[in-house]
């Protein structure tokens, strides 16, 4: 094969990895869909204007919070992995640094369970089978909120 070929076929091979790249890192940013958004899933399960509005409002009401611990628990966890890898901390340290990941989880948790709460109560019995159906679903068949 001459070099020109082989040049055309690696500055096709760069091209398809620079897309795909791209296209997962695009993906990944990408909040999750708001899934009672969706015309059909409305439809689907017989949602009210009124109920899309209550449930997005909870939804935007509790983001900043969410949002903010997520982002704190990233960090926390990045120092815990960086120090329990190197084992660089006696043992104090270590537990203290464990113990405040494990309190920033809890919070975070805590958080995103009362919001499912708070969109249960705007759902019908009916509606609220589906939506524990699929937190279920979600979470791997594990009943967790």
């Amino acid at each position: 094969m001459d070099s020109e070929a082989m040049l055309t076929i690696r500055a096709a091979g760069a091209a398809v990895v620079l897309l795909v790249s791209t296209t997962s890192l695009a993906q990944q940013a990408q909040p999750r869909a708001r899934w009672w958004d969706s015309p059909a899933m409305q439809a689907s399960l017989h949602l009210t204007r009124d109920q899309v509005t209550k449930i997005d409002a909870i939804f935007d009401s509790t983001l900043p919070q969410r949002q903010a611990l997520r982002k704190q628990l990233d960090a926390l966890e990045e120092q815990e992995d960086s120090a329990l890898s190197h084992a660089t901390l006696d043992d104090a340290a270590a537990m203290l640094l464990i113990e405040r990941v494990e309190a920033v989880r809890a919070q975070r948790n805590t958080a995103r369970a009362l919001m499912l709460y708070q969109i249960r109560r705007v759902l019908t019995p009916e509606q609220r089978q589906w939506f524990n159906r699929r937190i279920t679903a979600a979470a791997g068949g594990t009943n967790q909120r």
